[in-house]
């Protein structure tokens, strides 16, 4: 049996040293296959990551995939995924996982244990590096009626696996069989964000059901990077890198919610996204008037 560890990377030289450097500190008896998907770094990411695979220990392999900037998240996984479906076995499991967490002590053998154990998808919890305490990630819950994706809060579970909707890909543990049957990122309609919450709904789909293991933790050191918006109302909804691009949206909830007929989507999607941000676009611009009169009359004034 083999645990395939899946990340995707892009100019985070430090960042991606560090993770590995803590992945090859876990003491697991089966072999660990990590594949690292170099996006195009310009930074010498490239150059630690050969400097690596000659120091990874001896149950662990370290293959580097050389790839694109115009990649994004979703075509690096796509492409780790497409690497390793002819290697795989039933009773492997895959992982994908954030070059920005840090594993804790054991976390790899517990992931691996309860992914194979309840035949499921296991999503670890992520907590800040620099305040353990502080949980940023326990997965997420769906309410299709009002196109909303919340996380889930609060101070904890009372079992240690407890049932959510999606999971993320900052560390989540997938049985082999979920890649064997062909599933793969989508990264054509999801080149970055919701293509990793898409990937477990689908193989959700498959029987495959999602728990958070609250009793699994690791390490987050870039616990904002979900939250970075663009500036200006239409690179918020287009670019690629947006969290709130809307072709995203639309290419997410089409997969959650097949039995809506599209119009009854469209309709959704146009009062819960695109409302909202119309109506705080245009509070701005009428802003701007009287923000340059005040400051007229202020100018006034003074003279």
């Amino acid at each position: 049996m083999t645990v395939h560890i899946l990340v995707p990377t892009h100019n985070r030289r430090e960042i991606t040293s560090s993770f590995l450097e803590r992945l090859f500190e876990q003491d697991v008896q089966e072999l660990v296959v990590v594949i690292v998907v170099d996006a195009g770094s310009v930074d010498g990411t490239l150059a630690m990551l050969n400097l690596r695979q000659q120091m990874a220990p001896c149950n662990f392999t370290l293959t580097v995939l050389e790839g694109k900037a115009s990649w994004w998240w979703a075509q690096s996984m796509a492409k780790a995924v497409e690497h390793i479906s002819t290697s795989l076995q039933p009773k492997d499991v895959v992982i994908f996982a954030n070059d920005d967490v840090l594993f804790t002590p054991g976390v790899l053998s517990k992931l691996a244990g309860y992914c194979r154990d309840y035949n499921s998808i296991i999503q670890a919890k992520v907590a800040r590096a620099d305040a353990p305490q502080i949980i940023i990630d326990r997965g997420a819950k769906l309410k299709p009626d009002t196109l909303d994706i919340y996380e889930v809060k609060g101070p904890g579970f009372e079992t240690k696996l407890a049932e959510i909707d999606v999971a993320t890909g900052r560390t989540t543990a997938f049985p082999a069989p979920v890649i064997l049957r062909g599933l793969n990122v989508n990264f054509r309609s999801l080149p970055h964000h919701l293509a990793d919450i898409e990937f477990s709904v689908r193989a959700r789909r498959l029987g495959y059901p999602i728990f958070l293991a609250e009793d699994v933790v690791v390490l987050s050191t870039d616990e904002f990077s979900s939250e970075r918006t663009h500036r200006g109302l239409w690179r918020r909804m287009a670019h690629v890198s947006s969290p709130e691009r809307l072709l995203s949206y639309w290419a997410f909830w089409r997969t959650v919610s097949p039995e809506v007929p599209p119009t009854v989507l469209a309709w959704r999607y146009l009062r819960y996204l695109i409302l909202p941000k119309a109506r705080t676009a245009i509070s701005r611009l009428l802003k701007v008037p009287r923000r340059l009169m005040q400051k007229n009359a202020t100018k006034g004034k003074a003279e």
